[in-house]
């Protein structure tokens, strides 16, 4: 059935069909080999439907899950060659299904379009059909809510009506009901297919046209060295099918997926999705050299648009660009030109004003293709090795939206406590994200309900990764008052608000302390924290003199206790504050409990003195705590490179007992297993992202 063809007023079933013959198509496993004469001259560009080719067809739309095998499948593709889902599912439900973060994506037919890791453009003309789209969706879902099995699908572009699970008697009555919403909507049009009525746009887009701009975009069209695969298996699918066959220099192959001979531009047919995945495996088996990637040998495969809106473009993988002063990533900054007259470098023109710089030797260096980087994400290339003479072969502009959104929310007095059931975390990897996310995205987080036995602590760092610096407290630490201290938390005193072990290279990331035993009758105590980035950047702009010299000047810190079981001596010097190449704060070393003498010239004395008093009084005077009293079975955690933690002095009574117990974790480990579940369920998250945690990393 044509994909493009409208529903006429007088009969559903009047509608017209392409001319065309009735064969049956070379199957694509069988003449694999000849396909692959022509893939060995050419880079390899995959795209695929969704339903019907990647998974069966299903009587539930919403149970149309992607198999764990093909979605393995996919990853190894991807590595190899650039491959896109064209789907008629909303962009949020493809991305959902297929939960692979690198491939490009098309919702909604192609009206929503989105790169890798997020990077989007959306077809604006198809904006003005959203309203009518909704009124479609409303009025199917009313006429259609008694007649068992009839599913109305919103994919926010297009409007699905199913009617795979209706009894066939009432089918002529779904026809009817589309065909009147249809007259009602004239700004619409509905294609049939397979059991299935969608209502989209009246324009001239399809999948086809999804396609094309996707090659032009990434300037792969009409390239004598490019070679796009299509697979799908519906009726929409044909528009795809059509575009090889529409333009001689566009080279590619549509195969469509079918058990039986049909009417199609296809040129190859797959029986089902089991060999659907056949054929896709045996493509990622295939030499590098078919793959888009790997053609770096001359120079980069990165190709350019210009004007594309950058803010919202596309974006491949294979190659980072090294621009001194990055583009806001949020803006509507869109690119005028492009200047490749220089031997060194290529320069882009932004509609702001600013031009930015990208050396080819950079770009060559950071290939991602295969041949250059194992898939382990180990490189195979050194820089060294990469020759100086390079000549430009293609450009792709690509600017990731999210790439330097690294800044925290501010951790607020006032501000509802973080928490997270201990269960949960414990149970279940979306729980632990949870946990996470509130560390790296605020600081810190309560659990709640830890059971009150010894070490337990332990077991919820350990859910996390192995527990660290452990040589001079052990890997569990009591924190209750002793007669013989061998720390000042062993004690029942006020503690200002400070970093542990900063006398370390690397301090603890992670510190987590467990209120074993907290009794009513204990007052005060109260846990206190400080967000030291926040004190940072007011100490910015209230005194920039003080705060330059905590950037220069470095401070001491030790640990010099020989008066122990297992004695001490450490010290390093390092500036308080830490800054990176554009000036933003990248670590706060803040510790008075275990600072030492100065060992800097006369003249910087006086200014840093003169600064700490400052900072000091930013740090304690209030502004910027936050402040509340552990019950017993809580867990803080929170991350002591960013958020510095105190305690009020406290006083018990003959039977009170303030009982904690403490661990550490890497924070280097922390954020890898963070940022491992942020890409397995949350890839595309406005708001789950990965984040500046205080370990002076330059990003």
């Amino acid at each position: 059935m044509a994909g493009n063809a409208e529903l006429p007023t007088a009969s559903v079933s009047s509608i017209s069909r392409r001319s065309r013959l009735s064969v049956s198509h070379a199957n694509a496993l069988a003449n694999f080999d000849l396909l692959l004469g022509d893939l060995s001259r050419h880079r390899l560009v995959v795209f695929l439907d969704y339903d019907g080719t990647l998974t069966p067809i299903v009587n539930d739309p919403a149970s149309a899950r992607l198999a764990p095998e093909m979605r393995l499948t996919l990853q190894r593709l991807q590595r190899r060659y650039i491959t896109g889902v064209i789907s008629g599912r909303s962009l949020s439900k493809i991305q959902q299904f297929v939960n692979i973060p690198e491939l490009y994506y098309a919702g909604s037919h192609g009206f929503d379009i989105v790169g890798p890791n997020g990077t989007s453009i959306k077809n604006q003309v198809a904006v003005e059909f959203v309203a009518h789209l909704q009124q479609v969706r409303d009025a199917l879902a009313h006429q259609v809510a008694e007649i068992p099995g009839a599913e109305v699908e919103d994919n926010i572009y297009s409007v699905s009506l199913h009617y795979r699970n209706v009894d066939p008697s009432r089918h002529q009555q779904i026809a009817t009901i589309a065909q009147n919403a249809l007259v009602l909507h004239p700004q619409l049009r509905c294609n049939e297919g397979k059991m299935v009525y969608e209502f989209k746009p009246k324009m001239d887009w399809n999948k086809g046209k999804a396609l094309v701009w996707l090659l032009q975009a990434l300037g792969l069209d009409e390239h004598e060295d490019v070679f796009t695969i299509y697979i799908g298996d519906d009726t929409t699918d044909e528009d795809a099918f059509d575009v090889f066959r529409t333009k001689p220099n566009r080279k590619g192959v549509g195969i469509i997926v079918t058990d039986h001979s049909k009417s199609t531009g296809a040129s190859f047919t797959l029986h089902d999705t089991q060999e659907v995945y056949q054929f896709l495996n045996r493509l990622a088996d295939l030499q590098a050299s078919t793959a888009v990637r790997s053609a770096c040998a001359r120079m980069l495969p990165v190709v350019a648009q210009t004007a594309i809106p950058l803010a919202r473009g596309l974006s491949t993988s294979s190659f980072v660009g090294n621009d001194q002063e990055q583009r806001d990533s949020e803006s509507s900054t869109k690119l005028l030109s492009m200047d490749v007259q220089h031997r060194d470098f290529i320069g882009l023109k932004w509609s702001d004003g600013h031009i930015s710089k990208y050396h080819l030797q950079h770009l060559r260096s950071w290939c991602l293709c295969p041949a250059c980087q194992h898939e382990t994400g180990q490189r195979l290339v050194n820089s060294a090795d990469i020759a100086e003479d390079l000549e430009i072969r293609d450009m792709f502009v690509a600017l990731d939206r999210r790439a330097r959104d690294m800044a925290t929310t501010a951790l607020l007095p006032g501000a509802p406590i973080p928490e997270v059931e201990y269960d949960r975390m414990m149970e279940s990897d979306e729980g632990l994200l949870e946990m996470l996310h509130q560390v790296i995205e605020h600081g810190f987080t309560v659990v709640k309900n830890t059971p009150s036995e010894p070490r337990q602590v332990k077991k919820v760092a350990e859910r996390v990764a192995p527990v660290s610096h452990s040589f001079l407290y052990g890997d569990v630490f009591d924190v209750i008052a002793e007669q013989n201290p061998v720390n000042i938390a062993y004690t029942n005193h006020h503690l200002k608000h400070h970093l542990d072990l900063a006398y370390y290279e690397s301090p603890p990331g992670f510190q987590l302390l467990h209120a074993l035993r907290f009794d009513e009758t204990v007052q005060g105590g109260e846990s206190t924290f400080v967000d030291v980035f926040a004190v940072a950047e007011a100490f910015r702009q209230q005194h920039p003199d003080h705060f330059l010299t905590f950037c220069r000047v470095p401070a001491t810190f030790k640990k010099h206790h020989l008066n122990r079981s297992n004695p001490a001596v450490m010290e390093y010097q390092r500036p308080h504050i830490q800054l990176n190449h554009r000036e933003e704060v990248v670590a706060v070393h803040w510790s008075p409990p275990f600072e030492g003498p100065l060992r800097v010239p006369f003249d910087d004395v006086q200014s840093y003195y003169a600064a700490y008093r400052v900072f000091h009084e930013l740090v304690e005077g209030g502004a910027f705590k936050v402040q509340f009293k552990l019950q017993q079975g809580d867990t803080v955690m929170f991350n002591q490179r960013r958020v510095l933690h105190g305690r009020n002095h406290f006083s018990i009574d003959s039977s009170g007992v303030r009982h904690l117990q403490g661990t550490y974790i890497n924070i280097d480990d922390a954020l890898c297993r963070y940022n491992a579940l942020r890409h397995r369920f949350a890839p595309n998250s406005e708001t789950i992202k990965n984040r500046r945690v205080a370990n002076g990393n330059f990003s």
